[in-house]
């Protein structure tokens, strides 16, 4: 299990619209190596994505999707890695110098 905290110089709304995309993985989880969405249908809770992950040699692929979402306030994702199954949790906080992300 990991957890970081950072603080991002933009609001609330600005973060979440970012996050809330799995796409953006690419910006902002530094072992991401790529994300695919697997579905037609509009972004949301419940559309599928492939993605590769990893440090140095070791990449793996994994599936995920989006849990729960509170407009401006948290994301969680879950899927299914080679280690089994995962959730990841973003929670966004409006502090003193711009928005806190919490993630778990």
């Amino acid at each position: 299990m990991f957890e970081y905290t950072s603080i991002i110089a933009a609001s609330p709304e600005a973060v979440f619209r970012v996050i809330s995309d799995p796409r953006s993985k690419l910006l902002w989880v530094p072992a991401i190596g790529w994300v695919e969405i697997e579905s037609d249908r509009p972004l949301g809770l419940g559309t599928p994505n492939l993605a590769s992950a990893g440090i140095g040699p070791l990449r793996f692929v994994f599936r995920e999707q989006i849990m729960e979402g509170v407009e401006n306030r948290r994301v969680a994702y879950g899927g299914r890695s080679p280690w089994g199954e995962f959730k990841t949790e973003v929670n966004i906080d409006l502090c003193e110098g711009g928005t806190r992300l919490h993630t778990v």
